[in-house]
This record gives C-alpha cells, sequence and structure tokens, in this order.
C-alpha cells in the first residue's frame, strides 16, 4: 500500500482541494466544481478502481446540477424560484389592492415550489455526491487512512440532507398554499400584515432548517475534505522520507554481518 502510495499523482490533489474548498462559495463554486472531476480522473488513472469511475461520473452530475441551478434554475433558496416577482407595496394600497399583488405572488411561488425543476434537481444533486462519497471511501483506502474515513460518512449526510431539500421544498409549498384562502378572507391591512408575518415564516421554516442544515454539513465536509486531500503530498514525503532512511540503514547492517 505505501508504495503506491509513493506514485500517488500530487498534482490531483491540487484540483481536488481547491475544487472542495470552492465549491463552499458561491461565487466560485462553478469552477471549483469544475476541477473536481479533473482530479478524480487524475486519481483514477493512479488507483484503477471503479470507485473512482463512480466519483467522476458523480462529480459531473453535481457540477451539472450547479449549472443548471446557476443559469437555468438559479435562485437563492430553491432552484427555480428566481422567477417569483418581488411584491412592490407603496404603503398607500386599499386591502382588495394589496389581494390583488399578494395572491398571485403567493399562487405562481407554490407553482414554482411544486415545479420539478425545484425538486428534482437536488434528488439528482443528493446522488451525484454519494457517488463521490464512494470515491473518498475509496481514497481513505489507498492513502492509508491519510484522508479519513470518517469522510465518507460526512459526504453521505450530505447527501441525504440534499435529497431530504425536495420534500422539504413539497411541504414548504403546501404550507404556503393555506395562507392563500386566508389573505383572501383578511378584512383589514393589518390582518394580511399578521397573517405574512407569521404565516410566510412557518411555511418556509422546514425547508430553511433543511437547508441551513445541508449549508453546514457541506461547509464542515468541503473543508476538511479539501484540507486532508491537500495534506496528502506531506504523508507521501513522510513515507518517502521512512524507505530512505530504511535503504540507508541496509548497507550498514550488511557491513556489520
Amino acid at each position: 500500500m505505501e508504495e503506491k502510495l509513493l506514485s500517488f499523482p500530487l498534482n490531483s490533489r491540487k484540483y481536488l482541494a481547491v475544487g472542495y474548498f470552492l465549491r463552499i462559495i458561491p461565487i466560485g463554486n462553478i469552477v471549483g466544481s469544475a476541477l473536481i472531476p479533473i482530479g478524480w480522473f487524475k486519481i483514477k488513472r493512479w488507483g484503477r478502481n471503479i470507485a473512482y469511475d463512480l466519483a467522476i461520473i458523480g462529480s459531473i452530475i453535481t457540477l451539472l446540477i450547479i449549472l443548471y441551478s446557476s443559469f437555468i434554475g438559479g435562485a437563492n433558496l430553491l432552484p427555480g424560484t428566481q422567477g417569483v416577482p418581488q411584491i412592490q407595496i407603496k404603503g398607500n394600497e386599499t386591502v382588495s389592492e394589496l389581494k390583488e399583488k399578494i395572491v398571485p405572488y403567493l399562487r405562481q411561488t407554490v407553482d414554482l415550489m411544486r415545479s420539478p425543476s425545484s425538486y428534482i434537481p437536488p434528488i439528482i444533486m443528493g446522488l451525484g455526491i454519494m457517488l463521490e462519497s464512494i470515491g473518498v471511501k475509496r481514497l481513505s483506502r489507498d492513502t492509508n487512512n491519510a484522508v479519513p474515513s470518517y469522510l465518507f460518512i460526512l459526504m453521505i449526510l450530505l447527501a441525504v440532507f440534499t435529497i431530504l431539500s425536495s420534500p422539504a421544498t413539497l411541504y414548504s409549498a403546501q404550507n404556503l398554499e393555506k395562507l392563500i384562502p386566508q389573505v383572501e378572507s383578511a378584512n383589514t391591512q393589518e390582518d394580511i400584515a399578521s397573517i405574512l408575518s407569521t404565516g410566510l415564516f412557518s411555511a418556509l421554516i422546514p425547508i430553511l432548517i433543511v437547508s441551513g442544515l445541508t449549508f453546514i454539513i457541506g461547509l464542515i465536509t468541503y473543508i476538511l475534505l479539501g484540507y486532508k486531500i491537500w495534506k496528502i503530498e506531506e504523508h507521501v514525503k513522510r513515507i518517502k522520507l521512512l524507505s530512505e532512511t530504511v535503504e540507508e540503514k541496509k548497507p550498514s547492517e550488511e557491513l556489520l554481518i
């Protein structure tokens, strides 16, 4: 195992480490996600194991979903919600005018949250991360645990929460839909304000919780994974140093004999 590790492609760690670090940052996640498949491909040529093939496939799937969400679905909270217009409330509207603005907004938001473009991408992305986790598990084995095995568990956990954001989105949409008849039956502006101030947050709690946990787990996972992959070079250097030390001792021992 150690002899194999001596031939580890150290340039691959740069692609993977930088890629996973950048995947955390919204402004750099596309670039980071594009670097990751390159890193896995270089490791695959070294490790020659189906686990790395799966990691390549998973990282490409993740990249495609990120591209889709950024340029087609692009959303702050959910894929696809960028199409929801902002409510322009001046403050001098009548109750009926407020309803004409708020009710269509809520209906369009519910429709977008129930759209396949909102709840299918997280499922696909979660499956992609699961495939990547298989590569991480194999990398842990091939590097003699230089990449700790607990990172595989964190990747699986991240994948599960990413997938869970889909049912959370649909559940939040169902909660949001219940606000529509409440707004329609409101008699005063104060009633509408009360419904929106408490109802909107309550309706979105499921997706907010899941999204928050997904972000935290992703932050921890990608930072640790990127750091441990980056440190593989030091692990390889230590093995080389030990090997050279052993080789130097052999002639001395032969002379003594």
